[in-house]
């Protein structure tokens, strides 16, 4: 007998501390959201995640560095695939799409610098949203070059939009994968939080 009761109590030291390192991982994970196999959860749209100063440091790097090798790249022009993720990336000037295989900026050859309006790293650590404007010799503004990368440091997309453009660059905010996620999940999870404070008052 006293053998038996040694062995359970062995295996529910051994489940006891199986159940307390999963939940260190759980903590751990729900901490970090940098865990690359974790799907985007709560805290990273509730606020609950935010970017450290290393995640910011270097969402700056490399987002200023992809768009020096796009102005490189794009004083020559043609195809610029490889500064691009993705299988279809999207590049637009003013709505009107290029496919970045044969792609030609004119604003490259106008541009005498770029002023960066803000360089955001997601909440969840895998992607950023950077904001230039591009100005002239005489400093008069072109435009301004939107751009979402992913955390390798390649575009997404890169959106420009020129002064009298229609559309206008996505705000630059927090934001959990790309911009303006937060917000339409805050706007549903309002409207959740609506219909069952209403079904618990019809009870």
């Amino acid at each position: 007998m006293r053998k038996i009761s040694i062995s359970i109590g062995a295996l529910a030291l051994c489940i006891a501390t199986s159940a307390s390192a999963q939940s260190a991982v759980t903590t751990a994970l729900s901490q970090n959201p940098l865990g690359r196999n974790v799907p985007a959860a709560t805290a990273c749209y509730d606020g609950r995640w935010t970017p450290n100063a290393k995640d910011s440091a270097r969402a700056t790097a490399r987002a200023e560095a992809a768009m020096q090798k796009y102005r490189e790249l794009g004083a020559v022009g043609g195809n610029m695939k490889k500064l691009f993720a993705g299988r279809d990336p999207m590049w637009t000037l003013d709505a009107h799409p290029q496919d970045v295989r044969d792609l030609h900026d004119p604003w490259i050859t106008r541009t005498a610098r770029l002023e960066p309006i803000a360089i955001t790293s997601s909440n969840e650590g895998m992607s950023y949203h950077a904001e230039w404007r591009a100005l002239a010799a005489d400093g008069t503004a072109i435009g301004t070059y939107d751009g979402l990368l992913e955390w390798s440091g390649r575009f997404v997309s890169l959106n420009l939009y020129s002064p009298a453009a229609i559309g206008k660059p996505s705000a630059n905010g927090p934001f959990c994968r790309e911009p303006g996620d937060m917000e339409e999940w805050q706007a549903d999870h309002a409207e959740r939080e609506a219909r069952k404070a209403a079904r618990q008052a019809a009870h």
